[in-house]
């Protein structure tokens, strides 16, 4: 996975995460690994799922899972996907919220 991906995923989740005064987030190799091993089972199959098996020293991961077409082959950069996950993790508490009355 491209360092420069990475690193502006990091730097864009901890931006966010700065506005709510929560700790930062470091880069884990080890977790990228893991992440690129089931991205890459994806895309050869051409499928969007959970991997059932991923866990990280004895604990289950969770994941969040997204893809993007586009006929410019251009690549997807880590603030874009930050500020999409972002987007929709927004629309999900709003939607919550509207349908629990709260």
């Amino acid at each position: 996975m491209a360092s420069n991906f990475i690193n502006d995923c990091v730097r864009a989740m901890n931006v966010y995460r700065s506005t709510h005064q929560v700790s930062a987030l470091t880069h884990n190799p080890q977790l990228t690994s893991i992440a690129q091993s089931w991205a890459d089972r994806l895309a050869a199959s051409g499928s969007l799922s959970h991997n059932p098996n991923a866990s990280y020293r004895g604990e289950n991961l969770g994941e969040n899972c997204a893809m993007r077409w586009t006929s410019d082959r251009q690549d997807v950069t880590g603030i874009y996907y930050i500020c999409s996950f972002i987007h929709l993790f927004l629309i999900n508490v709003v939607h919550v919220i509207s349908v629990d009355g709260q």
